[in-house]
């Protein structure tokens, strides 16, 4: 970020809206037995015999939204619309983001409930990304066809498949606290970085050339963004002390850069592609401006840099007030959309952004988070609605993170410093584990092992703590 530029200030509709953080209205607030309600489903659809595949790990990209698997020549909606170019374009392939989003899903799902089933599914995800999906060249494969990994287009692989890539295998790190899986992840940031970062530009690279729709010159919000929210903030604690240093310099590094490349102060958003003529400029929405703020915001209070916390702050604060509707039961996409509703993945970005600023009273919880329970859920095959359930960029990832955030920031916004908050982990080595609720901060009170799994309880859970190198 440009020293010399000014944070933004609230406009009198933010700090108007802000104000009523005072009062949380609890009634919003959903209960421990909603979320746990909710968790079961959302799981509903990850257990479906066909969520699986034919080969353990292997997730299948693509199925119907009732669980069931969708075959190549199944090419419309389950309510008999015809799907888009781009998804029918898509549906030969099944993609290594996809298998490594569901891979944390089961994760997420395992440590909100403890069933060691779901903790098994997350293992054979792990399992064959490492044995299948991994390039012996270095990186990771980025799609299937035919069960087999294409390994033809390796210079056209982005920056940000090969953080999505990480996803799992992050969310295993926290789990687990797996040496030789944080040894992988170590492995896999030098890669990525050494071959996708621009030193003279200060840039991670998109691809290396162009074709399969991507282009060498883009320079892509997300080829940043998503080393954070993929695996870097989640795996941060986790890395051994004689290379924290090094990963958390590399995090703020990585900060600075979208700040300083990518943030117009103007208008206090995210620029999404700076040469949209290189790539299509899709991500001048909500989810990615309020993501990008939130991670922000997390990093700074592990950094003890205030003054990124602040603008952090603001901007989720300015963002959360312009995306909520009138009515504070949803949310919109984006500004330049108008009247048009949220995406699930933005949806959830928002909701989570809005329960973390209700724990310094610096927002507060509204009514869309029951609304998603209520009227957005899949009560009967599990899972959200907003359309397809499965495609090419969409599977448990969102919903399942939304749902392990809500339970943490909810139980902590009720009880205070008085609440306790369970989750469960799979400790490799239980004398040296580090637990953490999410990438959040908390006490730990009390942790009790039955076969091989730890019931951890936290309190005062709030921001992340201060994380020495």
């Amino acid at each position: 970020m440009n020293p010399n530029q000014p944070f933004i200030s609230l406009s009198p509709l933010s700090r108007d809206m802000s104000s009523k953080a005072g009062s949380l209205k609890f009634e919003n607030i959903p209960t421990e037995d909603e979320w746990r309600i909710q968790t079961e489903d959302l799981k509903k659809y990850w257990v479906h015999p066909d969520a699986l595949g034919k080969q353990p790990g292997f997730f299948p990209t693509w199925r119907l939204n009732d669980g069931t698997l969708r075959t190549p020549d199944n090419t419309s909606f389950d309510g008999g619309d015809r799907i888009p170019g781009w998804v029918r374009d898509g549906i030969k392939y099944d993609y290594t983001r996809m298998l490594s989003r569901q891979t944390f899903a089961y994760g997420a799902l395992f440590n909100l409930t403890g069933d060691r089933k779901l903790l098994e599914y997350h293992k054979q995800g792990v399992k064959f990304l490492l044995e299948h999906a991994a390039d012996p060249e270095g990186g990771f494969y980025t799609k299937f066809k035919n069960r087999s990994p294409v390994t033809t287009d390796r210079l056209h692989r982005t920056s940000q498949d090969q953080a999505y890539a990480l996803l799992g295998l992050a969310m295993n790190a926290y789990l687990t606290g797996n040496p030789e899986i944080i040894d992988i992840l170590i492995k896999s940031q030098k890669f990525i970085y050494g071959s996708y970062y621009d030193p003279h530009e200060n840039i991670i690279r998109w691809t290396f050339e162009d074709g399969d729709g991507e282009k060498a010159d883009q320079q892509d919000l997300v080829a940043h963004l998503d080393q954070l929210n993929s695996y870097m903030m989640l795996a941060w604690r986790q890395i051994p002390e004689n290379m924290r240093g090094y990963w958390t310099d590399t995090i703020r590094q990585t900060i600075d850069c979208i700040n300083s490349r990518f943030y117009n102060s103007e208008q206090n958003t995210f620029i999404g592609c700076i040469n949209p003529s290189a790539g299509t400029d899709d991500k001048n929405d909500y989810g990615h401006r309020i993501k990008s703020f939130w991670l922000e915001y997390m990093a700074a209070h592990a950094l003890n840099d205030r003054k990124l916390a602040d603008f952090a702050r603001v901007g989720m604060q300015e963002t959360l007030c312009q995306a909520l509707k009138p009515d504070g039961r949803g949310w919109y996409q984006s500004e330049k959309d108008g009247d048009r509703d949220a995406h699930w993945w933005v949806y959830a970005e928002l909701d989570q952004s809005a329960l973390t600023l209700a724990l310094t009273g610096h927002f507060f919880v509204p009514e869309t988070i029951r609304v998603l329970m209520n009227e957005h859920t899949d009560h009967e095959y599990g899972e959200w609605k907003f359309g397809l359930k499965t495609h090419m960029w969409r599977n448990g990832f969102h919903s399942t993170e939304h749902a392990l955030i809500g339970t943490i920031l909810s139980d902590t916004l009720r009880e205070k410093s008085k609440s306790d908050t369970v989750l469960y982990f799979a400790p490799e080595n239980p004398s040296d584990m580090i637990y953490t609720p999410y990438i959040y901060g908390g006490d730990v009170t009390a942790v009790k092992m039955k076969d091989e799994t730890a019931e951890v309880h936290f309190t005062d859970i709030g921001l992340p703590k201060i994380l020495s190198n």
